[in-house]
């Protein structure tokens, strides 16, 4: 993980869920947050990890997830720790992906391309007086500047993965971290990314890795962003492949020739209240009956039926609640009489749909603080959802074709 992390909050963002996704069609993919940051337990800001604590942690999640030996990619500040580990664990190191990264980050005299203190602590007072209100959006994502739903995002995304203080505090650690004499040590394979506009760690951070670790192998990339994950995240995938897997594959295109049918009920919410549970079941076999003739789609109309009445009923008990186990068994009901699959392979669509229709709930009800950010939120959301029903769909048919 770098400088701040949240790995469930990440996914809301569809260019960084495409990556790692790419990720996952080559590699498994190990991901977590750093003590004190995201979803990790909160501590005190004089008890912060240092980067060897860090090393340490990183070593357990491997242990804990049963991994002997992992290739490490370190973004940002995180490639010190990555640098730290492979010299240290060279045995449980099979590589390391650095992506504008550095192994220093503040000026010395013989580390001229570094940051002058003068300008670290103009950022230090930025980030503790802005963290939560997007600070620094435009310097780290260039390239989305005028983007303000993804700004939004990125508010909240630092709200949620560290407190000021945190940030401010880990920054600063960031800063006083050097990590250029374990250089010479590095033993393993070792690609270094660079963007060739990086504001914040210029490429010349890039070459003085690649110049200094054996056998490196350097590729500076187009486009002005430090965040790696709003530019061309296809090339950083087929590098990135190509390095740990010898393969350099043509990523499938995200476009194809559709038609999609779209239904709805005008009104449902209002007509299932006014009908009450059996009309409303009646009409709705009525609907899935149409809906089966023209989609070719072989679900039994009044199964799905029950199913939807019965999420009905469930969400309007459940509203404004805080757990909602009972909503996902309804939904994974739902997805599991409408497209066939077994309800267990159900869940983890229902997850994402029961995600979504909170989100509704907290935009209608008013509980919502950022309306904006919560439909991009609900989106991605729901595109989850449909993507884990698709791959239960290929599944289904993969089985029946053996």
């Amino acid at each position: 993980p770098g400088f701040t992390t949240h790995v469930e909050l990440v996914w809301e963002y569809p260019p960084i869920a495409r990556f790692m996704e790419g990720m996952a069609s080559f590699a498994r993919v190990i991901a977590f947050d750093r003590r004190g940051s995201g979803l990790s337990d909160p501590v005190p800001l004089d008890r912060l990890p240092t980067l060897e604590e860090r090393m340490d942690d990183l070593r357990a999640v491997m242990d804990a997830v049963g991994s002997e030996r992992a290739a490490l990619m370190g973004t940002s500040e995180a490639g010190a720790l990555s640098l730290l580990f492979a010299a240290t664990h060279p045995s449980r190191t099979a590589a390391l992906v650095l992506l504008n990264s550095y192994a220093r980050l503040a000026y010395a005299p013989d580390y001229p391309h570094g940051i002058p203190v003068e300008q670290a602590q103009g950022l230090l007072q930025a980030i503790e007086a802005g963290w939560g209100k997007g600070v620094a959006f435009e310097a780290l994502v260039a390239s989305q500047a005028d983007n303000a739903p993804m700004k939004s995002w990125w508010s909240r995304y630092q709200r949620l993965a560290a407190s000021p203080g945190a940030a401010v505090t880990l920054l600063r650690s960031a800063y006083a971290t050097d990590a250029r004499a374990v250089l010479p040590a590095i033993k393993v394979p070792v690609l270094v990314l660079h963007r060739a506009g990086d504001p914040f760690t210029g490429p010349e951070h890039g070459r003085y890795l690649a110049e200094r670790i054996h056998g490196a192998r350097y590729v500076e990339l187009s486009g002005v962003d430090h965040l790696f994950f709003a530019e061309d995240v296809d090339r950083l995938l087929a590098e990135i492949q190509e390095f740990l897997t010898g393969v350099r594959e043509a990523r499938e295109t995200d476009r194809v020739l559709a038609t999609i049918m779209f239904v709805d009920i005008v009104g449902s919410t209002e007509q299932a209240t006014r009908l009450g549970d059996r009309d409303w079941r009646d009409l709705l076999d009525r609907h899935y009956a149409i809906v089966r003739r023209h989609s070719g789609l072989g679900f039994d109309p009044r199964t799905v039926a029950q199913a939807e009445v019965r999420y009905w009923q469930v969400h309007r008990r459940l509203a404004g609640a805080t757990k909602h186990d009972e909503l996902l068994d309804t939904f994974a009901a739902l997805h599991a009489a409408t497209f066939g699959i077994p309800y267990d392979r159900s869940r983890e669509s229902a997850m994402w749909r029961t995600l979504a229709a909170i989100t509704v709930d907290d935009i209608t009800s008013g509980r919502s603080n950022n309306v904006d950010a919560d439909w991009l939120r609900c989106a991605a959301q729901l595109r989850r959802c449909y993507r884990a029903l698709s791959r239960e769909l290929e599944r289904s048919e993969a089985l029946l074709a053996r």
